[in-house]
């Protein structure tokens, strides 16, 4: 159990390095296929929402899943030692959408 714990934790930190290297990427404009420069393929109203939208999905996962009161009660689905790399894991996994 310990093995796929310390795996569990690899991969989402590996994920977490990851999405952030494509984030750099993104924001810096180079070697990925879509950047911040990229040509709008939609309305400035409809990307305003979308922006909106996942900018409050990040928020607010990432502050709850932060608060004590969640840690705890997650605690009775997830082991205590993979708590902090199932953060890292979900945390990526909606900064890259």
């Amino acid at each position: 159990m310990r093995a796929l714990a310390m795996l569990y934790g690899v991969v989402s930190y590996f994920l977490f390095f990851a999405v952030f290297v494509y984030l750099i990427a993104f924001v810096g404009d180079f070697l990925v296929p879509r950047t911040l420069s990229s040509e709008a393929t939609m309305g400035s109203i409809s990307a305003l929402q979308v922006n909106i939208g996942l900018m409050l999905l990040w928020g607010i996962q990432h502050s709850v899943m932060a608060r004590s009161s969640f840690k705890k009660a997650i605690a009775s689905v997830i082991p205590q030692q993979i708590e902090r790399s199932t953060y890292v894991a979900v945390s990526s996994i909606v900064l890259a959408m």
